[in-house]
């Protein structure tokens, strides 16, 4: 389940790497429903429930958003629900001093009617996506972002109130207080590489990583933190998993992928197990591939 293969940092990475990212870039569009079992919406103020959103469906200090395509937003949602371009974020994110640019934040997150106190519900049933959504709300500033636990399955499940068509919003101000303490960069990494008070993770398959990999990275591939039936294991279970994988609350824990996604979930599991020292190598190996030289 964990590896730990090292490699001398002067064997050429580039070429191996360039596979891994081929194949990762691929995994990371797996689709995987965000349910999470055994969890109250207390721990961490991660978590919604169903049941709550739907009392609060109302509030005008709430904004939920819905990042499935936009097709499928369109032929039912919950009632005033945003949808909202996963994609467009993804492209802005990664691209040279994307995540650097808080003008563009604040025009892309203000558009969706979000100002500095909105609280965020997100979901939109792949796991990949509500995580890049909630890391990178996070990491622009935003206090209160929850997923909604059992996701857009439980919501229909319980046959609960939707919409269909799409929500027009009135964009508002937006100023972004970007959290570079949740950002890990490659300038970091390289660094990181040679600590031992930091734990690298990489959260795609064992086969990814075995084809190339950040020297002294650990794999965790993100799979194990969820159960058979795709939900998210409880934060009890979640815990053991990250110990046996060598992490400890004195230790910075770095999280990485292909392109952001499935570290950023891995990053939600760990802040849902208690962790709060942690950041997202948000660049993973599509950065290190390019900058590792």
């Amino acid at each position: 389940m964990y590896r730990n293969a090292c490699h001398p940092i002067a064997i050429p990475l580039l070429l191996i790497l360039a596979i891994g990212l081929a194949v990762g870039c691929a995994a990371d569009q797996a689709t995987v429903a965000p349910h999470v079992t055994g969890v109250t919406e207390e721990v961490g103020e991660l978590l919604i429930t169903p049941e709550t959103l739907e009392t609060r469906l109302a509030d005008k200090r709430l904004r939920i958003l819905d990042v499935r395509p936009a097709a499928e937003y369109a032929k039912a949602h919950i009632p005033g629900a945003v949808h909202l371009d996963i994609s467009a974020w993804k492209n802005l994110a990664l691209s040279d001093g994307g995540l650097q640019d808080a003008n563009a934040w604040a025009k892309n997150v203000g558009s969706l009617a979000i100002d500095n106190d909105t609280s965020v519900v997100v979901y939109g049933g792949a796991l990949n996506d509500v995580g890049r959504a909630w890391w990178l709300l996070k990491y622009v500033g935003l206090a209160d972002v929850r997923l909604l636990d059992g996701d857009w399955d439980a919501w229909q499940a319980a046959n609960r109130p939707f919409e269909t068509g799409t929500v027009d919003v009135v964009a508002t101000e937006f100023q972004p207080q970007l959290q570079t303490d949740r950002l890990a960069q490659t300038a970091d990494v390289k660094r990181y590489i040679e600590d031992s008070s930091v734990v690298i993770l990489d959260a795609r398959s064992e086969r990814e990583y075995m084809a190339g990999h950040v020297p002294t990275a650990v794999n965790l591939d993100w799979s194990v933190l969820l159960t058979d039936d795709d939900r998210f294991k409880t934060p009890e279970e979640l815990r053991k998993i990250f110990e046996n994988a060598a992490l400890d609350d004195a230790r910075t824990v770095v999280s990485s992928c292909a392109t952001g996604s499935r570290s950023s979930a891995q990053v939600f599991a760990l802040e849902l197990a208690g962790y709060t020292n942690v950041k997202n190598y948000f660049g993973s190996l599509r950065q290190w591939s390019r900058e590792a030289e």
